[in-house]
């Protein structure tokens, strides 16, 4: 049974900044690919077109995934729950991708550098109870950092807003 549940937000300044890095890089692209098209003759095309067709598709590609990924998030956001077992959850799409017992939390804390915000949760040296992984693919949804100044080691659970913080530190 789940006693509470938190869901992530993405802040509009992300969304933006994501947007505009983006929507430059995808122009670069795009001008890349109407200035070889349009200068170059024919002949040269047939050997470097396909290169300066990657590089603009690349470009593009670049630019504008990060905005689709937090689109993404936006309409199915990572979830933070206390379970019935004394366990931290952490979630996507319902599905399960990290799990921390209580007893393996040194500290929880909430972290703010601009468009890199959510919960930072201390672990405990050595750790008690195991924290169990559910999925190879989790890369990039949740990171193990060190902290810095220290020998100590943390999880870092992006786009939680700091009052979905608050009301976690104040269930735990």
């Amino acid at each position: 049974m789940i006693s509470e549940k938190w869901r992530s937000s993405i802040k509009p300044s992300l969304k933006r900044s994501l947007l505009w890095r983006g929507s430059f890089l995808a122009a670069l692209g795009i001008a890349l690919l109407i200035y070889a098209g349009t200068t170059f003759p024919v002949t040269s095309l047939q050997f470097w077109g396909p290169l300066f067709f990657f590089g603009g598709g690349s470009l593009i590609v670049i630019g504008l995934l990060p905005y689709r990924k937090i689109c993404r998030l936006e309409h199915c956001p990572y979830e933070l729950y206390i379970g019935d077992r004394n366990h931290l959850c952490f979630l996507q799409g319902g599905k399960p991708l990290l799990d921390i017992p209580f007893n393996s939390i040194r500290q929880i804390g909430y972290l703010d550098n601009g468009n890199h915000y959510g919960v930072l949760i201390w672990l405990k040296q050595p750790l008690p109870d195991k924290i169990f992984v559910y999925s190879s693919s989790c890369r990039g949804k949740f990171r193990l950092v060190k902290i810095k100044n220290s020998m100590e080691k943390g999880v870092f659970l992006p786009y939680f807003s700091e009052r979905s913080f608050n009301s976690i530190t104040s269930c735990l």
